[in-house]
């Protein structure tokens, strides 16, 4: 094996930012100056579906750009640099059709220059007939984005993949093409695509894996032509290597079998792992057809490995073993067979490795695409070839693996609309739909791509004319997210103008953004430019600081503030921006969500920590309401130091795919009044948060849950009244614990907030937590919000939270539930959080 195997540095990226400018201008198809603007739209060079926009300001100026259709969605793409040019590459258009482009400041939303129709090209030669043939109407629990698939050409004999036409395709969610990528080299025999974050994917081609950005440019290149019979399979690694899968031949007994091995490389190519089947599996299982058949290289096809997958909280590689209906996990370190998942039929009585005992459902076989969760779920493509054939159909399936117990509980299935003799993926998405790729033959000639939810109920289906291997979603809002770097490099993307999204739908974006190698993608970018610490006038910097105001009107708060903050997870240096205004009506906060303390203090979250532009507007002069108004899915508060809180973790029980008493995500914002979310602060439940209770989203936005230990004193003895650390959504102050009490003592407020006792009573329509998976109890012992009911007398505080102390209504941090605050005293903003 060559030593020299590596990412190549930049290729087919090389034109900066101000020469693709000139390029853009030069050969524009449609123009139009004005006195603010010259704009121009010109066909992408490579691609039919591509459009590249160039917008000359003369002035530094932050972009809005509207792109329309009659046949599509309104898009909005955000050029947040400060700049006179900006260059856009729009992505994801449909062909054939007319679009309207029109650019405005994202300030005012004020238009520049005219509005520029653009015709999009016809499709390329090859390109696959696409029919949805399921879909709920109305039904809009289907996650958004463009479905990305490598085609497999049918007379395929070994070697590339040599398709008529693109390798790769992306549809859109009415089934229309939007996307496709013909690179250089042909595409591997079984092609791959994967989406890593920033708007870049990961293809593997014949003897190399590119990344490439949705636009079509090359960023850098794996090389994999000196790796001894690499197939099917290769992912990234942590410290930016891959993992692949070799093939090997070994004669047994006078057999000459084919058998595989699992190669690790690093950055530069060396081969620092190496793992072979015939030194640590059983050479003489035959389990079935499969394992007897022949390989196309010659021999016995034993094992035939089809995926391979790196667990890193595990430090384990899984591997995918079609041919012996077993999927394997290793020590990524000692090489040893951890566990089985499969039956233990046909095994020679010195094969010692454990096999993990099935507690419900049934076995693969001919599986594909096996991967784990961080939450330990085993998802599979389940080709089911020697489990009922033709007469029982391919099927997506979930089992729960308990790593102490040695077992696994098949927790979800859902049925593909064919049986698949050969190939098949599976994915989760955000909010915890399943993403099924039936591609191969089989009991039709057609690929069929599915989503269906955790229920394993179908929300919609397209039929492909063709095979494909895998399949990978990437969302608009991921897109989106990562549009202004992918500008750095040339490249922007126009994306749905979707709303924001809520906590709920946020958290769950950080387990369905994460890539099958277990990477969360890195999709942070703020939607609007966030204050600069270096364009702020004499600001005040709170790195550290603890407040000392009590002034319970937002309007003495005024002022510009930076920070410095540390990532304690990987070294890097963030530095925080807020700065407060107002009109005498409203306070506007304005926040790049970086806060004055360390970050990740003593825990690693899924998702990077960075800048995240918002803006939260309240009343100078909130008033009381008759009735409180319950929080909702939304932000709930603004902190002083630009961080906002949120009441509610994504987690309820029996709700999402998560193994039942450990759900980890899928309570959704349709599920606020769900009676049994789990309480983020109750030390039963195990949840990502750092000393200051915060964790971050997948956009990067760092958030408190629980009670947010910053910017006060946590003890009262000896101290004043608690300072005002932020603002509620409706205006109101939040102080910290401590208020002077009608004797003149300085104590921590009590919440009115109690226990209940005895056993979780049932609730209509929803499943009573009791023992079972991370639930301790069957009684109420405050691990779900549920368990607490308010007496109202029986602390210092009302039903929200909140008390009047010297004419001044406020809410108080208390160290247990509801933390900061439970529902709303006065009207809450409709202005709280926006983008732009």
């Amino acid at each position: 094996m060559r030593g020299d195997v590596r990412f190549s540095g930049a290729v087919g990226r090389a034109v900066a930012i101000t020469g693709l400018l000139a390029l853009l201008v030069a050969a524009c198809s449609t123009g139009e100056e004005t006195n603010d603007a010259t704009i121009t739209v010109a066909a992408g060079s490579d691609n039919t579906l591509i459009a590249d926009v160039s917008i000359a300001t003369g002035a530094a100026t932050d972009l809005l750009l509207d792109v329309t259709s009659e046949q599509t969605k309104p898009r909005t793409i955000v050029s947040p640099f400060d700049a006179g040019d900006h260059q856009l590459s729009v992505v994801g258009l449909r062909a054939d059709t007319t679009y309207t482009f029109q650019a405005r400041r994202s300030d005012d939303g004020t238009p520049i220059g005219d509005p520029i129709e653009h015709t999009t090209g016809a499709l390329p030669a090859g390109a696959p007939s696409v029919e949805i043939i399921d879909a709920i109407e109305g039904d809009e629990s289907a996650a958004d984005g463009i479905t990305f698939f490598g085609l497999v050409e049918t007379g395929r004999n070994g070697g590339g993949n040599t398709t008529d036409g693109p390798a790769f395709w992306g549809i859109d969610g009415d089934g229309e093409i939007v996307w496709y990528l013909n690179p250089t080299n042909p595409a591997s025999g079984n092609p791959v695509i994967r989406g890593i974050g920033d708007g870049e994917l990961l293809v593997t081609l014949a003897d190399s894996l590119d990344r490439v950005t949705l636009a079509g440019g090359t960023i850098d290149s794996f090389d994999l032509s000196g790796v001894r019979g690499w197939h099917h399979d290769v992912v990234t690694m942590p410290d930016g290597g891959v993992l692949l899968l070799g093939r090997e031949t070994q004669d047994v007994d006078g057999q000459e079998l084919r058998g595989d091995t699992v190669i690790r490389l690093d950055a530069t190519g060396n081969t620092v792992f190496e793992w072979s089947s015939f030194d640590h599996l059983d050479t003489s299982r035959f389990p079935g057809e499969l394992s007897r058949s022949e390989a196309r290289s010659g021999g016995t096809d034993w094992t035939h490995a089809n995926a391979v997958f790196f667990d890193e909280p595990r430090n384990q590689i899984l591997i995918s073993l079609r041919n012996q209906n077993w999927i394997v996990a290793i020590d990524a370190d000692s090489g040893e067979v951890v566990w089985v998942a499969g039956d233990d039929n046909d095994v020679s009585p010195d094969f010692d490795a454990d096999f993990l005992e099935l507690a419900s459902g049934q076995w693969t076989s001919g599986q594909h695409a096996a991967f784990r969760t961080p939450e330990g779920d085993l998802v599979v493509y389940d080709n089911r070839n020697e489990t009922g054939g033709p007469d029982d159909n391919s099927r997506g399936v979930i089992y729960h693996i308990d790593d102490a117990a040695g077992t696994a509980t098949q927790v979800t299935e859902v049925i593909a609309p064919k049986f698949t003799e050969s190939f098949g993926d599976i994915d989760l998405l955000p909010g915890g739909n399943l993403l099924i790729t039936a591609g191969g033959p089989g009991s039709d000639n057609s690929a069929y791509l599915i989503e269906a939810d955790a229920d394993g109920d179908t929300i919609w289906t397209a039929a492909v004319d063709g095979r494909i291997y895998r399949s990978e979603r990437v969302s608009w809002a991921s897109i989106d997210s990562a549009a202004a770097g992918a500008l750095m490099a040339g490249f922007a993307v126009a994306v749905d103008d979707t709303p924001d999204r809520t906590p709920d739908e946020a958290a769950a974006a950080d387990r369905g953004n994460a890539d099958r190698n277990g990477n969360a993608a890195n999709n942070r970018q703020p939607a609007i430019a966030p204050p600069s610490a270096e364009d702020l006038v004499d600001p005040v910097d709170l790195t550290g600081v603890t407040l000392t105001s009590t002034a319970g009107v937002c309007t003495d708060h005024v002022g510009q503030f930076t920070s410095t903050a540390n990532d304690a997870s990987n070294g890097n240096v963030l530095n925080g921006a807020l700065i407060v205004t107002t009109d005498g009506q409203f306070c506007t906060l304005e926040s790049n969500a970086i806060p004055n303390h360390d970050v990740s203090v003593n825990t690693n979250f899924a998702n990077e920590t960075g800048e995240v532009a918002n803006r939260y507007v309240i009343p100078v002069q909130p008033e009381l309401t008759a009735d409180p108004t319950d929080l909702g899915p939304n932000t709930h508060a603004i902190m002083l130091n630009g961080v906002v809180w949120e009441a509610f973790p994504a987690a309820c029980f029996n709700q999402g795919d998560g193994q039942l008493g450990s759900e980890a995500i899928g309570c959704g914002p349709d599920l606020v009044d769900h009676p049994w979310r789990y309480n983020v602060g109750s030390e039963l439940n195990v949840f990502r948060l750092d000393d200051y209770s915060a964790h971050s989203q997948g956009d990067g936005l760092y958030h408190y849950h629980g009670t947010p230990q910053a910017l006060y004193t946590m003890e009262c003895a000896g101290i004043e009244d608690s300072p005002v650390i932020g603002f509620a959504r409706d205006g109101f102050p939040i102080f910290g614990p401590c208020f002077t009490d009608a004797d003149g003592t300085v104590r921590a407020a009590q919440s009115s907030f109690q226990l209940k006792t005895g056993v979780r009573e049932d609730v209509e329509d929803y499943l009573t937590p009791y023992r079972v998976g991370g639930v301790a109890s069957d009684e109420y012992n405050g691990q779900f919000i549920n368990d607490f009911e308010f007496v109202d007398g029986s602390g210092d505080l009302d039903r929200c939270n909140g008390m009047e102390v010297d004419d001044q209504y406020g809410y108080y941090i208390t160290g247990e539930f509801p933390y900061v605050l439970s529902c709303f005293s006065g009207t809450p903003s409709d202005d709280f959080g926006r983008l732009n």
